[in-house]
């Protein structure tokens, strides 16, 4: 990390990365941090916390570009290394809408909820309305496990069929839902648990 700073923050470079992997644990969660929490750490140095900044926004343009240039599919490792970033360094689980067209095209992709370390609720409201909104014919949910086992639990397979049904109503299809960990991922499509 020192010798991606050095450009930036010169011979202080080692001692700012010291002091980032100190507060944040790991290079994964300094990057992965926001703008304000780098600036609490390195008042002194705003730039050092753009930079980084910087560079985690175009990391995920590159990979969000890459993931849906094309018809996504769930099961795309590039879509898959995606959601691994989207989800990367955090300490909380959350869910994530990729929003289809009927032909499987990106419409939009967001954060449907935010949870606490060992969940995520979510209300299936929000979801239909951001799929109305965008006028949406296919939905791909995604949420991480920080626990690292991608397993589904017993809440995400009865909340994933709930959603699938009221979706059906409206003519919407869920095509699947994804657990996404550090390692690995879990379709419940691919499990026939959808």
């Amino acid at each position: 990390m020192a010798e991606l700073l050095a450009p930036v923050s010169g011979l202080d470079a080692p001692k700012i990365a010291a002091q980032l992997i100190a507060h944040f644990g790991s290079i994964n969660r300094a990057v992965s941090a926001s703008v304000e929490q780098l600036r609490q750490v390195l008042p002194a140095d705003a730039q050092v916390a753009a930079l980084l900044h910087a560079a985690r926004d175009l990391m995920e343009t590159a990979l969000r570009e890459e993931a849906v240039g094309r018809p996504v599919s769930s099961c795309d490792p590039a879509l898959l290394r995606y959601l691994r970033w989207q989800f990367s360094g955090l300490r909380d689980e959350r869910l994530h809408g990729i929003f289809l067209d009927s032909s499987s095209r990106y419409l939009a992709d967001e954060t449907l909820a935010i949870g606490r370390a060992g969940a995520v609720e979510f209300k299936a409201r929000t979801v239909v309305s951001r799929a109305i909104a965008l006028e949406a014919d296919r939905i791909i949910l995604a949420h991480n496990h920080i626990s690292g086992d991608c397993r589904p639990s017993k809440q995400d397979l009865a909340a994933t069929k709930s959603l699938s049904s009221i979706v059906q109503t409206l003519e919407i299809e869920l095509v699947d839902h994804l657990i996404i960990t550090a390692s690995g991922a879990y379709s419940l499509a691919a499990g026939r648990k959808l």
